[in-house]
């Protein structure tokens, strides 16, 4: 049977990881955009943009570092096609945001909210911020994942490095403690004629 190199639980673990990294670095930027007085309103609707290339470059570092954490943990749990899994990670991540959007749509039509017009709203304004960005995410995700599945290698290696060091120790220990074998002389038929024939036969 072949083996498959997706690993669904490690896709999994990897997703919450970077899921939990982005909503603490969410809350981070959001606490220090108020702290520094900005109108978190006004950048919602686009009224006001984030420019800079500081603010970008912080943006594109925690997108990165966030996927970068999933990817690792993604390919250190399955061991083998960490790039794959790593990948996966931002796939899983983008279909989350696909039917969580759509799902919202659908209740806001139900509501009788225009919810897609205020998505477009919030997304249209940082559309190329959000391109870069998830260039940087899935970049992240490879590498991590390469760096996770090359540690479980460098363990492997190390571990059978290790055994034969421990085996080729015992061994030369057993060989240093082993008396010397003694030569026991093992008496054969010819041996006994030729002692036979070498005693001096008795007078009759």
């Amino acid at each position: 049977m072949a083996r498959s190199h997706v690993k669904l639980g490690a896709v999994f673990v990897g997703w919450i990881i970077s899921c939990f990294m982005l909503l603490v670095m969410l809350f981070g930027a959001v606490g220090l955009a108020l702290y520094a007085g900005a109108d978190i309103s006004s950048l919602l609707t686009g009224e006001q943009q984030l420019g800079g290339f500081y603010l970008n470059f912080t943006l594109f570092v925690s997108v990165f570092t966030a996927f970068f954490a999933g990817g690792y943990v993604s390919g250190r749990m399955a061991a083998i096609a960490g790039s794959i899994n790593g990948v996966l990670v931002v796939v899983t991540s983008a279909l989350t945001l696909f039917f969580a959007g759509t799902f919202t749509v659908i209740v806001g039509n139900a509501l009788s909210i225009d919810v897609m017009g205020s998505i477009e709203a919030v997304t249209g304004a940082y559309r190329p911020l959000l391109m870069i960005a998830g260039v940087f995410a899935l970049a992240g995700s490879v590498l991590g994942g390469r760096f996770g599945e090359g540690y479980i290698v460098r363990l492997d290696t190390a571990l059978t490095a290790r055994a034969q060091n421990s085996r080729q120790t015992r061994k030369a220990a057993i060989q240093e403690r082993a008396p010397a074998a003694k030569s026991i002389p093992v008496a054969t038929p010819e041996g006994r004629q030729r002692k036979e024939l070498g005693r001096p036969r008795r007078a009759s």
